[in-house]
């Protein structure tokens, strides 16, 4: 990964198209931070245990990484989007899926009462993705998707063998 962190700064071209981060893009923290994939980068999946896209591995898989969105958001947030499109140029699949409360309804807050429904929404995942590889399974997720997944691995240890947090 280490292209990921490079802090060079790559000739911008004039192709880049407006509102996407170029490879040539420098994030607020002064590291490169890539490119914003296409919708077509991923295949949409969804099963009675997620909905989500999945991004294929190049190469053999080197493990899989799922992450979730925030209260506000769904799987298409574009900092789900441009992470999932560098694991899986890294060798990993990568799973950016919706919570429950997102596939029961389309805008709106979770409700407070239901977020151990989340939590076993999050424990589909980790089931369902144990599949596509034999290496370590990283769950993550933005702020309410980072807190449920980090409620549910203090509640399951083991469930995961790893966690990625964002904006926590």
């Amino acid at each position: 990964m280490r292209d990921f962190f490079s802090k060079s700064r790559p000739p911008r071209s004039s192709t880049d198209a407006p509102g996407r981060i170029s490879e040539g893009h420098l994030g607020a923290c002064g590291y490169r931070i890539g490119v914003t994939p296409a919708p077509e980068d991923a295949e949409h999946v969804d099963t009675e245990a997620l909905s989500g896209h999945l991004h294929s591995a190049s190469g053999s898989p080197r493990g899989v990484v799922a992450l979730t969105h925030g209260a506000g958001g769904n799987c298409n947030a574009k900092i789900l989007q441009l992470m999932c499109t560098r694991f899986a140029a890294h060798g990993f699949v990568a799973l950016r899926y919706d919570l429950p409360f997102r596939r029961r309804r389309p805008k709106g807050p979770p409700q407070p009462s239901r977020a151990g429904e989340d939590r076993e929404g999050v424990a589909a995942v980790a089931a369902a993705t144990r599949e596509y590889s034999d290496g370590p399974l990283i769950l993550g997720g933005v702020s309410y998707g980072g807190r449920q997944v980090t409620m549910l691995a203090a509640e399951r240890p083991g469930i995961a063998d790893g966690l990625l947090l964002m904006s926590y």
